[in-house]
Protein backbone atom coordinates (compact mmCIF):
# COMPACT_ATOMS: atom_id res chain seq x y z
CA UNK A 1 0.00 0.00 0.00
CA UNK A 2 1.02 3.50 -0.09
CA UNK A 3 1.30 6.20 2.99
CA UNK A 4 -0.45 9.40 1.62
CA UNK A 5 -1.69 10.51 4.90
CA UNK A 6 1.17 11.66 8.35
CA UNK A 7 -2.17 11.03 10.94
CA UNK A 8 -1.20 8.73 13.55
CA UNK A 9 -3.03 10.19 16.56
CA UNK A 10 -6.57 10.75 16.95
CA UNK A 11 -8.67 12.74 19.93
CA UNK A 12 -12.51 12.67 20.96
CA UNK A 13 -14.53 14.07 23.54
CA UNK A 14 -17.16 11.33 24.56
CA UNK A 15 -20.86 11.69 25.13
CA UNK A 16 -22.69 9.61 28.12
CA UNK A 17 -21.69 6.07 28.10
CA UNK A 18 -20.07 5.96 24.21
CA UNK A 19 -18.18 2.70 24.51
CA UNK A 20 -16.68 3.06 20.91
CA UNK A 21 -14.36 5.09 19.26
CA UNK A 22 -12.42 5.22 15.58
CA UNK A 23 -8.57 5.61 14.73
CA UNK A 24 -8.73 6.10 11.00
CA UNK A 25 -4.59 4.47 10.33
CA UNK A 26 -3.29 1.33 9.81
CA UNK A 27 -1.73 -0.55 12.41
CA UNK A 28 -0.16 -4.23 12.15
CA UNK A 29 -0.70 -5.36 15.79
CA UNK A 30 -3.69 -4.51 18.75
CA UNK A 31 -0.44 -3.67 20.57
CA UNK A 32 0.46 -0.88 18.17
CA UNK A 33 -1.69 1.56 19.73
CA UNK A 34 -2.12 3.53 22.71
CA UNK A 35 -5.03 5.17 24.66
CA UNK A 36 -5.44 7.88 26.96
CA UNK A 37 -8.65 8.75 29.08
CA UNK A 38 -8.43 11.84 30.53
CA UNK A 39 -4.68 11.55 30.35
CA UNK A 40 -4.41 8.25 31.83
CA UNK A 41 -3.06 5.74 29.61
CA UNK A 42 -5.41 2.68 29.49
CA UNK A 43 -4.79 -1.55 29.40
CA UNK A 44 -5.23 -3.40 26.37
CA UNK A 45 -7.80 -5.98 27.12
CA UNK A 46 -8.35 -5.14 30.36
CA UNK A 47 -9.40 -1.72 29.78
CA UNK A 48 -10.47 -2.27 25.86
CA UNK A 49 -10.12 -3.87 22.92
CA UNK A 50 -8.94 -3.43 19.26
CA UNK A 51 -10.89 -4.43 15.99
CA UNK A 52 -9.10 -3.99 12.38
CA UNK A 53 -5.49 -4.38 12.88
CA UNK A 54 -3.67 -5.07 9.42
CA UNK A 55 -6.49 -2.92 7.60
CA UNK A 56 -5.66 -0.22 5.82
CA UNK A 57 -8.54 2.38 6.45
CA UNK A 58 -8.19 1.27 10.64
CA UNK A 59 -10.80 0.25 13.07
CA UNK A 60 -12.16 1.08 16.28
CA UNK A 61 -11.33 0.92 20.35
CA UNK A 62 -13.74 -1.02 22.02
CA UNK A 63 -13.92 -0.05 25.73
CA UNK A 64 -15.32 -2.21 28.28
CA UNK A 65 -17.78 0.01 30.04
CA UNK A 66 -18.99 3.37 28.86
CA UNK A 67 -16.98 6.59 29.44
CA UNK A 68 -18.60 9.96 31.07
CA UNK A 69 -19.67 12.35 29.20
CA UNK A 70 -16.86 15.16 28.29
CA UNK A 71 -14.17 12.39 28.94
CA UNK A 72 -10.76 13.30 27.16
CA UNK A 73 -10.17 10.06 24.53
CA UNK A 74 -6.87 10.50 22.74
CA UNK A 75 -5.72 7.10 20.14
CA UNK A 76 -2.17 7.27 19.06
CA UNK A 77 0.25 4.63 16.84
CA UNK A 78 3.14 4.01 19.09
CA UNK A 79 5.42 1.10 16.75
CA UNK A 80 8.22 -0.26 18.34
CA UNK A 81 11.41 1.02 16.89
CA UNK A 82 12.29 -3.13 15.33
CA UNK A 83 12.62 -4.48 12.24
CA UNK A 84 10.68 -8.25 11.91
CA UNK A 85 11.65 -9.03 7.82
CA UNK A 86 14.04 -11.45 6.83
CA UNK A 87 14.29 -12.79 3.07
CA UNK A 88 15.10 -15.72 2.22
CA UNK A 89 17.72 -16.21 -0.33
CA UNK A 90 16.25 -17.18 -3.95
CA UNK A 91 12.83 -17.65 -2.58
CA UNK A 92 10.30 -15.94 -4.89
CA UNK A 93 10.07 -12.34 -3.58
CA UNK A 94 7.45 -11.15 -1.01
CA UNK A 95 5.95 -7.87 -2.13
CA UNK A 96 3.13 -7.88 0.45
CA UNK A 97 6.00 -8.32 3.12
CA UNK A 98 8.43 -5.43 1.69
CA UNK A 99 5.45 -3.04 1.32
CA UNK A 100 4.73 -3.63 5.05
CA UNK A 101 8.05 -3.14 6.30
CA UNK A 102 8.12 -0.19 4.16
CA UNK A 103 5.07 1.26 5.53
CA UNK A 104 6.65 -0.11 9.31
CA UNK A 105 9.38 2.27 8.23
CA UNK A 106 6.94 5.06 7.42
CA UNK A 107 5.20 4.67 9.90
CA UNK A 108 7.82 5.37 12.72
CA UNK A 109 9.05 7.81 10.80
CA UNK A 110 6.14 10.46 11.58
CA UNK A 111 6.02 9.19 14.80
CA UNK A 112 9.19 10.40 15.60
CA UNK A 113 8.22 13.41 13.53
CA UNK A 114 5.25 13.94 16.19
CA UNK A 115 7.33 13.47 19.53
CA UNK A 116 9.91 16.52 17.44
CA UNK A 117 6.83 18.79 17.40
CA UNK A 118 5.93 18.91 20.74
CA UNK A 119 9.10 19.38 22.02
CA UNK A 120 10.24 22.68 22.91
CA UNK A 121 12.97 24.04 20.25
CA UNK A 122 14.77 27.14 19.15
CA UNK A 123 13.27 29.60 16.74
CA UNK A 124 14.31 28.24 12.98
CA UNK A 125 16.16 31.92 12.81
CA UNK A 126 18.03 30.83 16.18
CA UNK A 127 22.17 30.38 14.46
CA UNK A 128 24.28 30.14 17.97
CA UNK A 129 22.26 27.96 20.19
CA UNK A 130 25.07 27.31 22.30
CA UNK A 131 25.97 24.57 24.58
CA UNK A 132 22.52 22.40 25.50
CA UNK A 133 23.30 19.70 27.23
CA UNK A 134 22.65 19.71 31.39
CA UNK A 135 25.69 18.86 33.58
CA UNK A 136 25.16 18.35 37.42
CA UNK A 137 24.46 15.45 40.13
CA UNK A 138 20.81 14.45 40.61
CA UNK A 139 21.51 15.83 44.10
CA UNK A 140 22.85 19.79 42.17
CA UNK A 141 19.60 19.61 40.40
CA UNK A 142 16.92 18.64 42.93
CA UNK A 143 14.64 21.21 43.61
CA UNK A 144 16.58 23.49 40.41
CA UNK A 145 14.83 25.19 37.11
CA UNK A 146 16.40 25.45 33.44
CA UNK A 147 17.91 28.63 33.13
CA UNK A 148 20.36 30.04 30.74
CA UNK A 149 23.71 31.39 32.26
CA UNK A 150 26.12 34.51 31.22
CA UNK A 151 27.38 32.73 28.60
CA UNK A 152 23.77 31.97 26.73
CA UNK A 153 23.77 28.36 27.91
CA UNK A 154 22.02 26.14 29.04
CA UNK A 155 22.20 25.40 33.33
CA UNK A 156 20.56 24.44 36.53
CA UNK A 157 19.58 27.46 38.70
CA UNK A 158 18.42 28.92 41.87
CA UNK A 159 14.95 27.55 43.24
CA UNK A 160 11.82 29.72 42.27
CA UNK A 161 8.53 29.25 44.53
CA UNK A 162 5.11 29.06 44.05
CA UNK A 163 3.23 32.16 46.04
CA UNK A 164 0.89 30.13 48.73
CA UNK A 165 -0.72 33.37 50.41
CA UNK A 166 -0.45 34.05 53.97
CA UNK A 167 -0.26 32.02 57.31
CA UNK A 168 0.52 32.21 60.94
CA UNK A 169 4.31 31.18 61.91
CA UNK A 170 2.71 28.31 63.22
CA UNK A 171 1.62 26.96 59.80
CA UNK A 172 -2.29 25.98 59.61
CA UNK A 173 -1.55 24.04 55.94
CA UNK A 174 0.85 21.78 54.33
CA UNK A 175 3.54 23.00 51.84
CA UNK A 176 5.87 21.58 49.27
CA UNK A 177 9.03 22.32 48.23
CA UNK A 178 8.99 26.04 46.47
CA UNK A 179 6.22 27.38 47.95
CA UNK A 180 6.23 30.71 49.46
CA UNK A 181 4.31 31.79 52.33
CA UNK A 182 3.65 35.38 54.11
CA UNK A 183 3.69 35.59 58.08
CA UNK A 184 1.02 36.93 59.71
CA UNK A 185 2.32 37.10 63.37
CA UNK A 186 3.57 39.91 64.97
CA UNK A 187 7.11 38.66 65.61
CA UNK A 188 7.73 37.74 61.39
CA UNK A 189 5.27 39.70 60.30
CA UNK A 190 5.46 40.02 56.75
CA UNK A 191 8.24 37.83 56.80
CA UNK A 192 8.08 35.44 53.86
CA UNK A 193 9.46 31.74 53.82
CA UNK A 194 10.18 29.31 50.84
CA UNK A 195 9.64 25.60 51.86
CA UNK A 196 12.71 23.82 51.39
CA UNK A 197 11.47 20.33 52.34
CA UNK A 198 7.71 19.22 52.80
CA UNK A 199 6.05 21.09 55.51
CA UNK A 200 3.38 19.54 57.82
CA UNK A 201 0.34 21.45 59.13
CA UNK A 202 2.47 23.07 62.54
CA UNK A 203 5.46 23.12 61.34
CA UNK A 204 6.71 26.68 62.81
CA UNK A 205 8.01 29.28 59.90
CA UNK A 206 11.07 29.52 61.71
CA UNK A 207 12.22 26.08 61.62
CA UNK A 208 15.17 26.11 58.92
CA UNK A 209 14.56 22.20 58.26
CA UNK A 210 11.76 23.25 56.63
CA UNK A 211 12.06 27.13 55.64
CA UNK A 212 14.30 29.85 54.39
CA UNK A 213 13.88 33.27 55.04
CA UNK A 214 13.61 35.32 51.85
CA UNK A 215 12.66 38.58 52.86
CA UNK A 216 12.99 39.88 56.43
CA UNK A 217 10.27 42.46 56.33
CA UNK A 218 10.62 42.74 60.24
CA UNK A 219 13.86 43.72 60.17
CA UNK A 220 13.10 45.81 57.30
CA UNK A 221 10.08 47.79 58.93
CA UNK A 222 12.81 48.55 61.65
CA UNK A 223 14.97 49.97 59.75
CA UNK A 224 12.55 52.07 58.61
CA UNK A 225 11.80 53.13 61.78
CA UNK A 226 14.93 54.17 62.94
CA UNK A 227 15.73 55.92 60.01
CA UNK A 228 12.46 58.23 60.56
CA UNK A 229 14.04 58.65 63.47
CA UNK A 230 17.16 59.63 62.41
CA UNK A 231 15.57 62.25 59.90
CA UNK A 232 13.30 64.19 63.08
CA UNK A 233 17.26 64.17 64.47
CA UNK A 234 18.20 65.46 61.10
CA UNK A 235 15.89 68.65 61.21
CA UNK A 236 17.33 69.78 64.85
CA UNK A 237 21.40 69.10 64.21
CA UNK A 238 23.91 69.71 62.06
CA UNK A 239 25.13 66.05 62.52
CA UNK A 240 21.58 64.49 62.16
CA UNK A 241 21.80 66.57 58.78
CA UNK A 242 25.18 65.19 58.18
CA UNK A 243 23.90 61.71 58.97
CA UNK A 244 21.37 62.63 55.89
CA UNK A 245 24.26 63.65 53.85
CA UNK A 246 25.37 60.78 54.23
CA UNK A 247 22.46 58.31 53.86
CA UNK A 248 21.91 60.01 50.75
CA UNK A 249 25.41 59.49 49.71
CA UNK A 250 24.61 55.63 50.06
CA UNK A 251 20.92 56.20 48.25
CA UNK A 252 23.00 57.50 45.09
CA UNK A 253 24.80 54.27 45.81
CA UNK A 254 22.13 52.26 45.20
CA UNK A 255 20.64 53.60 42.63
CA UNK A 256 23.98 53.36 40.62
CA UNK A 257 23.81 49.14 42.05
CA UNK A 258 19.95 49.07 40.76
CA UNK A 259 21.00 50.54 37.56
CA UNK A 260 24.32 48.02 36.86
CA UNK A 261 21.62 45.50 37.75
CA UNK A 262 19.16 46.33 35.38
CA UNK A 263 22.15 46.84 32.69
CA UNK A 264 22.72 42.88 33.62
CA UNK A 265 19.21 42.04 33.45
CA UNK A 266 19.75 43.30 29.49
CA UNK A 267 22.43 41.31 29.04
CA UNK A 268 20.72 38.25 30.26
CA UNK A 269 17.98 38.72 28.20
CA UNK A 270 19.79 39.22 25.13
CA UNK A 271 21.84 36.07 26.13
CA UNK A 272 18.38 34.00 26.28
CA UNK A 273 17.48 34.85 23.11
CA UNK A 274 20.66 33.90 21.56
CA UNK A 275 19.96 30.62 23.30
CA UNK A 276 16.79 30.74 22.03
CA UNK A 277 18.06 30.82 18.52
CA UNK A 278 20.65 28.17 18.53
CA UNK A 279 18.23 25.53 20.05
CA UNK A 280 16.14 26.40 16.91
CA UNK A 281 18.76 26.08 14.86
CA UNK A 282 19.33 22.38 16.26
CA UNK A 283 15.68 22.02 15.81
CA UNK A 284 16.29 22.50 11.82
CA UNK A 285 18.90 20.61 11.96
CA UNK A 286 17.42 17.36 13.32
CA UNK A 287 13.89 18.36 10.71
CA UNK A 288 16.49 18.09 7.86
CA UNK A 289 18.21 14.38 9.12
CA UNK A 290 14.35 13.18 9.41
CA UNK A 291 13.51 14.47 5.92
CA UNK A 292 16.74 12.84 4.72
CA UNK A 293 15.73 9.67 6.20
CA UNK A 294 12.11 9.93 4.38
CA UNK A 295 13.69 10.95 1.28
CA UNK A 296 15.88 7.60 1.46
CA UNK A 297 12.87 5.29 2.48
CA UNK A 298 11.21 6.71 -0.73
CA UNK A 299 13.92 5.75 -3.05
CA UNK A 300 13.84 2.09 -1.74
CA UNK A 301 9.84 1.81 -2.57
CA UNK A 302 10.80 3.99 -5.81
CA UNK A 303 13.21 1.13 -6.49
CA UNK A 304 10.71 -1.66 -6.27
CA UNK A 305 8.06 0.14 -7.94
CA UNK A 306 10.01 -0.26 -10.87
CA UNK A 307 10.76 -3.64 -10.51
CA UNK A 308 7.16 -4.62 -9.86
CA UNK A 309 4.58 -2.94 -11.77
CA UNK A 310 1.11 -4.71 -10.17
CA UNK A 311 -1.78 -5.68 -11.95
CA UNK A 312 -2.09 -5.41 -15.64
CA UNK A 313 -4.89 -5.71 -18.60
CA UNK A 314 -2.17 -5.87 -20.88
CA UNK A 315 1.70 -6.06 -21.35
CA UNK A 316 2.91 -2.50 -20.22
CA UNK A 317 6.20 -0.30 -22.42
CA UNK A 318 6.84 1.40 -19.49
CA UNK A 319 6.98 1.55 -15.39
CA UNK A 320 5.00 3.13 -13.32
CA UNK A 321 7.16 6.23 -13.59
CA UNK A 322 6.61 6.41 -17.08
CA UNK A 323 10.45 5.28 -17.69
CA UNK A 324 12.10 2.65 -19.89
CA UNK A 325 11.40 -1.00 -18.30
CA UNK A 326 14.26 -2.63 -16.81
CA UNK A 327 15.41 -6.45 -17.31
CA UNK A 328 13.42 -8.82 -14.87
CA UNK A 329 10.59 -6.32 -14.28
CA UNK A 330 7.41 -8.26 -13.31
CA UNK A 331 3.81 -7.46 -13.83
CA UNK A 332 0.45 -10.04 -12.84
CA UNK A 333 -1.43 -10.17 -16.45
CA UNK A 334 -4.92 -10.09 -15.52
CA UNK A 335 -6.57 -11.27 -18.63
CA UNK A 336 -4.76 -14.42 -18.95
CA UNK A 337 -4.19 -14.14 -15.02
CA UNK A 338 -0.48 -15.29 -15.22
CA UNK A 339 2.93 -13.44 -14.30
CA UNK A 340 5.58 -12.37 -16.64
CA UNK A 341 8.93 -11.16 -16.55
CA UNK A 342 10.59 -8.50 -19.06
CA UNK A 343 13.82 -9.63 -21.19
CA UNK A 344 15.71 -6.64 -21.99
CA UNK A 345 17.64 -8.36 -24.28
CA UNK A 346 14.82 -8.91 -26.62
CA UNK A 347 12.62 -6.36 -25.14
CA UNK A 348 9.72 -8.88 -24.51
CA UNK A 349 7.54 -10.43 -22.17
CA UNK A 350 7.81 -13.69 -21.29
CA UNK A 351 5.04 -15.75 -19.43
CA UNK A 352 6.39 -18.05 -16.60
CA UNK A 353 3.31 -20.80 -16.91
CA UNK A 354 2.37 -23.27 -19.68
CA UNK A 355 -0.31 -22.39 -22.11
CA UNK A 356 -3.41 -24.24 -22.28
CA UNK A 357 -2.59 -26.20 -25.40
CA UNK A 358 1.30 -27.54 -23.38
CA UNK A 359 -0.86 -28.27 -19.90
CA UNK A 360 -3.11 -30.63 -22.02
CA UNK A 361 -0.13 -32.47 -23.50
CA UNK A 362 1.47 -32.94 -19.87
CA UNK A 363 -1.29 -33.79 -18.45
CA UNK A 364 -1.48 -36.49 -21.07
CA UNK A 365 2.12 -37.63 -20.64
CA UNK A 366 1.45 -37.66 -16.78
CA UNK A 367 -1.35 -40.02 -17.36
CA UNK A 368 0.80 -43.06 -18.95
CA UNK A 369 3.82 -42.75 -16.79
CA UNK A 370 3.40 -46.63 -16.02
CA UNK A 371 4.09 -47.35 -19.51
CA UNK A 372 7.15 -45.65 -19.66
CA UNK A 373 8.28 -47.91 -16.63
CA UNK A 374 7.38 -50.65 -18.60
CA UNK A 375 9.33 -49.83 -21.37
CA UNK A 376 12.36 -48.77 -19.76
CA UNK A 377 12.24 -52.93 -18.70
CA UNK A 378 12.50 -54.24 -21.97
CA UNK A 379 14.99 -52.25 -23.68
CA UNK A 380 16.89 -55.10 -24.78
CA UNK A 381 14.12 -55.91 -26.48
CA UNK A 382 13.81 -52.83 -28.38
CA UNK A 383 17.30 -53.03 -29.53
CA UNK A 384 17.27 -56.77 -30.72
CA UNK A 385 14.26 -55.70 -32.70
CA UNK A 386 15.83 -52.69 -34.10
CA UNK A 387 18.95 -55.09 -35.59
CA UNK A 388 16.55 -57.55 -37.69
CA UNK A 389 13.80 -54.97 -38.92
CA UNK A 390 14.50 -56.38 -42.37
CA UNK A 391 13.24 -59.72 -41.02
CA UNK A 392 10.52 -58.31 -39.45
CA UNK A 393 9.15 -56.71 -42.70
CA UNK A 394 9.74 -60.12 -44.73
CA UNK A 395 7.46 -61.90 -42.28
CA UNK A 396 4.70 -59.01 -41.74
CA UNK A 397 5.11 -59.47 -46.63
CA UNK A 398 4.18 -63.53 -46.03
CA UNK A 399 2.06 -62.56 -42.60
CA UNK A 400 -1.12 -64.61 -44.24
CA UNK A 401 0.48 -67.41 -45.40
CA UNK A 402 2.28 -67.63 -41.84
CA UNK A 403 -1.22 -67.23 -40.56
CA UNK A 404 -2.12 -70.29 -42.13
CA UNK A 405 1.03 -72.03 -41.51
CA UNK A 406 -0.09 -71.61 -37.59
CA UNK A 407 -3.41 -72.47 -38.40
CA UNK A 408 -2.55 -76.24 -39.74
CA UNK A 409 0.40 -76.47 -37.50
CA UNK A 410 -1.01 -79.85 -35.88
CA UNK A 411 -1.37 -81.48 -39.20
CA UNK A 412 2.58 -80.28 -40.24
CA UNK A 413 3.69 -81.84 -37.03
CA UNK A 414 1.90 -85.31 -37.88
CA UNK A 415 3.30 -85.44 -41.36
CA UNK A 416 7.11 -84.99 -40.01
CA UNK A 417 6.15 -87.57 -37.55
CA UNK A 418 4.87 -90.02 -39.76
CA UNK A 419 7.17 -89.48 -42.41
CA UNK A 420 8.70 -92.34 -42.95
CA UNK A 421 5.04 -94.35 -42.75
CA UNK A 422 4.09 -92.30 -45.60
CA UNK A 423 6.70 -92.58 -47.38
CA UNK A 424 6.60 -96.49 -47.26
CA UNK A 425 2.83 -96.51 -47.93
CA UNK A 426 2.09 -94.06 -50.87
CA UNK A 427 5.42 -95.63 -52.29
CA UNK A 428 6.56 -91.76 -52.20
CA UNK A 429 10.76 -91.83 -52.65
CA UNK A 430 12.94 -91.40 -49.82
CA UNK A 431 13.97 -87.73 -51.21
CA UNK A 432 10.47 -86.37 -51.57
CA UNK A 433 10.08 -87.36 -48.12
CA UNK A 434 13.12 -85.28 -47.07
CA UNK A 435 11.72 -82.97 -48.73
CA UNK A 436 8.62 -82.91 -47.02
CA UNK A 437 9.99 -82.85 -43.12
CA UNK A 438 12.60 -80.07 -44.83
CA UNK A 439 9.34 -78.02 -45.62
CA UNK A 440 7.37 -79.02 -41.99
CA UNK A 441 11.03 -77.81 -40.52
CA UNK A 442 10.79 -74.24 -42.50
CA UNK A 443 7.25 -74.13 -41.99
CA UNK A 444 7.38 -74.32 -37.77
CA UNK A 445 10.55 -72.01 -38.27
CA UNK A 446 8.59 -69.41 -39.92
CA UNK A 447 5.68 -69.70 -37.22
CA UNK A 448 8.19 -69.55 -34.45
CA UNK A 449 9.92 -65.83 -36.48
CA UNK A 450 6.56 -64.63 -36.52
CA UNK A 451 5.64 -65.02 -33.17
CA UNK A 452 9.17 -63.54 -31.65
CA UNK A 453 8.51 -60.78 -34.56
CA UNK A 454 5.23 -59.78 -33.34
CA UNK A 455 6.19 -59.33 -29.29
CA UNK A 456 9.51 -57.35 -31.06
CA UNK A 457 6.82 -55.21 -32.95
CA UNK A 458 4.89 -54.85 -30.04
CA UNK A 459 8.09 -53.67 -27.78
CA UNK A 460 9.14 -51.54 -30.65
CA UNK A 461 5.89 -49.74 -29.92
CA UNK A 462 5.81 -49.05 -26.48
CA UNK A 463 9.73 -48.12 -27.05
CA UNK A 464 8.25 -45.40 -29.49
CA UNK A 465 5.42 -44.29 -26.51
CA UNK A 466 8.71 -44.00 -24.01
CA UNK A 467 10.71 -41.82 -26.38
CA UNK A 468 7.68 -39.52 -26.32
CA UNK A 469 7.07 -39.30 -22.67
CA UNK A 470 10.71 -38.52 -22.32
CA UNK A 471 9.71 -35.96 -24.49
CA UNK A 472 7.31 -34.37 -22.64
CA UNK A 473 9.18 -34.63 -19.70
CA UNK A 474 11.77 -32.66 -20.60
CA UNK A 475 9.46 -30.11 -21.72
CA UNK A 476 8.11 -30.20 -18.11
CA UNK A 477 11.07 -30.10 -16.41
CA UNK A 478 12.58 -26.90 -18.83
CA UNK A 479 8.71 -25.24 -17.95
CA UNK A 480 9.41 -26.00 -14.01
CA UNK A 481 12.86 -24.46 -14.00
CA UNK A 482 11.42 -21.71 -15.58
CA UNK A 483 8.86 -21.00 -13.09
CA UNK A 484 11.52 -21.45 -10.10
CA UNK A 485 13.69 -18.96 -11.64
CA UNK A 486 10.22 -16.47 -10.88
Amino acid sequence: MTVSTTVNKVSYTASAAQTTFAYTFKIFADGDLKVYVNSTQKTLTTDYTVTGAGDVGGGNIVFGTGLSASDSVVIERVLDLTQGVDYVENDAFPAETHEDALDRLTFITQQHQDALDRTVKFATTVTDAGDVEVLGSVSARASKLFAFDSAGDLDITQEIGVYKGTDATTTTAAYIQRDLVKSTTTAQLNNIYICTAASAVGTLLTNTSYWALVVDAVTAASSATAAASSATAAAGSATSASTSATNAATSATSASTAETNAETAETNAETAQASAETAQASAETAQTAAETAQSAAEAVFDNFDDRYLGAKASAPTLDNDGNALIDGAMYYDTTLNITKIYDLGTTTWNRTTPTTAEQATINIVSGISANVTTVAGISANTTTVAGISSNVTTVATNISDVSSVATNMTEVLAADTNAATATTQAGISTTKASEANTSATAALGYRNDAATSETNAASSASAAQSYANDASNIAKTDLDFGINLL
